[in-house]
């Protein structure tokens, strides 16, 4: 992906956004690699906005068993990378952090890291029961209010909105969600970009 806004040399208008795992921010080498390359002349992109969504588990891996330090964004201390942690049932703080990041992106033309600490409902395939590998985490998680609710109930408490405001809200959305339809339709399929996508199977898989 980076290579593309570093072609158009165009650092005001193209923001690039990469999201990362929180095992594989601190686990892959090539993060480690790019960071390093990112204020290389040819090869700056005029910084990148790092997102790790911090789920708290690699797969089925603890954070205890795969990381010497409290947070998978340590690796930007490297590069002198400011970086943001914030609640994922705050959406408000991760709305303020994300603001901020792209102020500082703007400003400095530099790397900047936001740590979005929150969980995984589903095992890693989606589809798996994940209390099969961690049956303690996932007691705790099936026991913890959505997101959604947290924010609601945040806002119906101090006076922002009232019950009815909520559900005529929810109502709104998901009409509009249906609305805007695919999101190939929403985005298109790319700025100028030729598609390469080839379907090798034009016969049936098996008989």
């Amino acid at each position: 992906m980076l290579p593309r806004p570093s072609a158009r040399r165009r650092y005001r208008n193209v923001l690039p956004i990469l999201l990362h795992g929180d095992a594989a921010f601190a686990g892959q080498g090539v993060v480690y690699e790019t960071m390093q390359m990112a204020e290389v002349p040819d090869f700056d992109v005029g910084g990148t906005i790092h997102v790790i969504i911090n789920n708290q588990i690699g797969f089925t891996t603890n954070p205890l068993h795969s990381l010497s330090v409290p947070y998978s964004s340590e690796l930007g201390k490297a590069f002198n990378c400011p970086t943001f942690h914030c609640n994922g049932d705050d959406p408000l703080a991760v709305s303020t952090a994300l603001e901020t990041a792209v102020e500082w992106h703007h400003d400095w033309g530099m790397d900047v890291i936001i740590e979005m600490v929150c969980y995984r409902c589903n095992g890693p395939n989606k589809l798996d029961q994940p209390a099969f590998a961690q049956p303690k985490l996932y007691k705790e998680i099936s026991q913890h209010p959505p997101t959604l609710d947290i924010f609601e109930k945040g806002l119906i408490e101090e006076g922002t909105l009232s019950k009815e405001d909520v559900k005529r809200s929810v109502t709104l959305r998901w009409k509009a969600t249906r609305r805007i339809g695919s999101f190939q339709d929403v985005c298109g399929k790319g700025d100028g970009l030729v598609e390469l996508q080839v379907d090798w199977f034009q016969r049936a898989v098996a008989d």
